[in-house]
Order: structure tokens, then sequence, then C-alpha cells
């Protein structure tokens, strides 16, 4: 039985990596893992896009209910907070 931690293992050099091939879903990993915080507020709107019309096709009656769920937590959380909705909120309903 041992009376301490394992020791550590020593990290792979570059020579032992360089054989290693990167997986396929990976292929963009290096470059968004450098992306700013501007160039992903850009593509965020595409994305929500793209979501939300994934969930459209598989499902339009949950889809549906998940946004009025959204929207109504809104809501209510805007009442919990101030009484009552600001005025800008009202014409968004």
């Amino acid at each position: 039985m041992s009376d301490g931690p394992p020791p550590a293992a020593e990290a792979a050099s570059p020579e032992e990596l360089a054989d290693v091939e990167m997986p396929a879903w990976y292929a963009h990993g290096r470059d968004l893992a450098g992306t700013g915080f501007w160039p992903m507020a850009r593509r965020l709107p595409v994305l929500v896009r793209q979501a939300l019309g994934l969930a459209w096709k598989a499902s339009r009656r949950d889809t549906a209910a998940a946004v009025l769920a959204h929207l109504a937590s809104g809501v209510l959380t805007a009442r919990a907070a101030g009484g009552r909705l600001p005025r800008r909120a009202r014409p968004g309903l």
C-alpha cells in the first residue's frame, strides 16, 4: 500500500506526439480556441438560427412550447422583480 499520491505522469514529447492523428471532429479546434469575443458575437445569430431551425424540424410543437415557456419565465421574473412590466417590455409581448 502506498502512503502518498501516485507519481505524476510525464508529458509526452513533441516527437512522441508527431504520429498522433487528430480526430475529424477536432478539425477546427485550434481556430476556435484562438477566436476572440467579437468574432464569436458575430457568429451567434447564425448559430441561434441553426439551433432553432433544427429544433423546428424535430418538433414544431415542442419548439413553440419551449419558446413560449422561456418568454413566460422572463415576464414572471420581471413582474416578481418590479411588480409591473416596464412600459418598454409591454409592446414586445
